[in-house]
Parts: structure tokens; sequence; C-alpha cells
């Protein structure tokens, strides 16, 4: 019995100590209370009152509400109003909002919804930058060309197989010129890539060789 007394008198005390450390921590350290529970609500949410309020008091708290009509913004379809608004019955640890507390200004927001490219892309310049990786590309070429003289002309074709870009097939057309009595010629070649890239190229090309009894050149 007498074990028995002890034991609730123990009880006793660790419950009335963390009742008063409950306290006290209530007392002198309230955000970590506060951090246990929603904390303090954000007063443009808690203060918001409709443009078009017109009741001095609100009829589900009982509160007093105003609002203040500052400017009218002009618009095509019509102006929007601003208004300064204040709303009575401050809760506790309710913060001030930027125009002070219990007031609130709600400015609105201007927003757009953009279909393709905006209207103020007018001559605007843009970059678009693509990266080939991990692919391979095969190109098949060959070409007929018919000479005259000096001169010669001629059609070829390539065909290419790429990991990304698919099949494609381009075609150039080329024509060279030998100069008579001298080591240099000049070639052009003007055609399209498998896929659709235009190139122009021209060159000018020198040969030299030396001729024996056994037809070394």
């Amino acid at each position: 019995m007498l074990i028995t007394k002890r034991v609730k008198s123990k009880l006793r005390k660790s419950i009335a100590l963390f009742m008063l450390f409950t306290l006290l921590n209530q007392m002198f350290a309230p955000s970590v209370a506060l951090a246990l529970t929603a904390g303090p609500t954000a007063p443009e949410a808690t203060n918001f009152e409709p443009v078009d309020t017109t009741d001095m008091v609100n009829p589900l708290t009982g509160s007093f509400t105003y609002n203040m009509p500052l400017i009218e913004v002009p618009g095509p379809e019509g102006s929007y109003p601003l208004s300064l608004s204040y709303h009575a019955g401050i809760q506790p640890n309710e913060e001030a909002s930027w125009v002070g507390l219990g007031w609130s200004l709600n400015p609105g927001a201007i927003a757009r919804n953009v279909n393709g490219y905006p209207d103020d892309w007018s001559n605007a310049s843009g970059l678009t930058r693509s990266v080939w990786s991990g692919g391979s590309t095969e190109t098949i070429s060959g070409g007929v060309s018919i000479g005259y003289g000096p001169a010669s002309v001629g059609l070829g074709l390539s065909f290419s197989q790429d990991t990304y870009k698919g099949f494609g097939v381009g075609a150039d057309i080329n024509g060279g010129y030998g100069i008579p009595n001298s080591p240099f010629s000049i070639g052009v070649t003007i055609g399209v890539s498998p896929y659709g890239e235009g190139y122009a190229a021209a060159g000018l090309n020198y040969s030299a060789g030396v001729s024996g009894i056994n037809g070394l050149a």
C-alpha cells in the first residue's frame, strides 16, 4: 500500500512538471506553439473584400467593412476599379498587409494566352540549336559525266540513310574545264543534299605527272 502511494505521488509530480513546462513554453516561446498549428494567416486573403461591397457591416460575422474607391483604370472594354478596403475583426497573430493592418488593396493581374507566336514578335530574331548524338549516316553516291574537248558536264545522285532524319535523295550538277596546254583545270558543282540543304562549290585543280617508257604517270 505504501509503494502504491509513492508511485501515485511520483506520477502526480511528473504530470505537474509537464503541465508547468507546457505553460511556460506557451508564454515564452510562442513560435514553437505556432509551428504546431496553422500559424499566422495571409492578410491579403483574410482581409479581402469585393469591389462592389456596399454593406458597412458584414451580415455573416457582424464585423465592420468599408470600401474606399481610389481610381478606375481605363480599358478598351470598360474601366477596372481599384479600391482600398478595410476589414475589422483582427484575429490573433494576424500580420499586416502592405497597406496596413486590416486593410487590403488588390490591384489584380494582367495575363494573356498565346497561340503560336505573340504579336510583339514582329521581325524578332530567334536561335534554334539541334544536337544529334548517338546516330549514324550512310551515303552512297554515283554520277555520269560527258566530256567534249577540255570541257565536261556531269550529273550526280546521292542516297543517304540517317538514324534520325531517315532516308533522303540528293542531286548535283557539275562542270569542268581544262585550260589547254596547262596543268590547271576549273570545276564547279551545284546541288542539293539528301536532306534539302543547297550547296555550291568551285575549285581550281593542278595536276602534274611524269611519263616513261613503262607508262608510269
